[in-house]
């Protein structure tokens, strides 16, 4: 079983798949029964892909255009070079607007930067 627990996932996940409850989904793979190159979740209802898992290969092939779409990776990325380029961020702010103590706010960087740097060295960036 593939259990995660990445909460702008989950976000993400309901808001593109809840449309598709009580639709007939198949599984599906691509390239190869050995070793194939994608495994995807379709719709049949709607004849969409759902959820596709790339091969290592085959997710370094990517389009760029399709990376910048992907807010798993956009996310952290974002995160990430605001911590790197912004000299004063009013942490005490961003911590009571998210309701959240100031080492709170420190861990999600380091969680957002660990999560940007395993991208970087997947996809070579």
């Amino acid at each position: 079983m593939l259990l995660h627990d990445h909460y702008g996932l989950f976000d993400q996940a309901h808001e593109e798949l809840r449309s598709h409850l009580g639709h007939k989904l198949t599984l599906k793979s691509y390239g190869g029964d050995a070793a194939p190159d994608e495994i995807a979740v379709e719709c049949e209802n709607c004849q969409q892909l759902l959820i596709g898992f790339l091969s290592e290969g085959m997710a370094d092939e990517r389009k760029p255009d399709e990376r910048w779409k992907d807010n798993a990776i956009q996310f952290p990325r974002l995160i990430t070079e605001i911590l790197a380029t912004q000299n004063r961020l009013d942490m005490m702010a961003i911590a009571e607007s998210m309701d959240l103590e100031i080492s709170q706010i420190n861990e999600l960087f380091l969680r957002a930067q660990g999560i940007w740097d395993e991208i970087k060295q997947k996809t070579g960036s």
